[in-house]
Parts: structure tokens; sequence; C-alpha cells
């Protein structure tokens, strides 16, 4: 029998293209790569209400833990670019 343990969340952090607000997008994915494929997933924070095109924005990805505790962050230039730890 598996146990279902709560390894805490990732917070995503991005522009909006249209008013260029700040937006963020909360994941509970294992890995910070599998929420920044969450994350391109979701018609809210990939398609443009313009002209229905997917919008680049760079993003700050920032993990908690169960505890609400702040362990690590990561930003990329754009949505499909190379993750870096900061």
């Amino acid at each position: 029998m598996k146990m279902l343990i709560d390894e805490g969340c990732f917070k995503i952090s991005y522009r909006e293209p249209i008013c260029g607000g700040n937006r963020q997008s909360i994941h509970k994915t294992r890995t910070m790569l599998s929420a920044v494929a969450e994350f391109n997933c979701l018609e809210a924070t990939s398609i443009s209400s313009i002209d229905g095109a997917h919008f680049d924005t760079p993003l700050r990805i920032e993990r908690f833990n169960t505890t609400g505790v702040h362990t690590d962050t990561w930003i990329m230039d754009g949505r499909y670019a190379i993750p870096r730890q900061l």
C-alpha cells in the first residue's frame, strides 16, 4: 500500500500580456518541470485572448514545503527556456 505524502507546492509568477499585470499560478506537483508543464497546458496561462496565440513570458518558480517555508527559486527567460536556480 502506497502512502500519499504532501510535498508542498510550486508558485509560478508571470506577466499577463493584455493588462501587463503580474499573475500567479499554484501547482501541486512533484517536480518543478512538472509544474511548468502543467502551467503551459492551462488555457488561462498560455493563450492570449487578443489573437489566440501562446504568449511568451518570463517565469519565476518558487517551491514551498508542506509547512509553507520557501525552499527554492528558479527563473526562466520564457516559458520554454532553460530554468536557472537562484
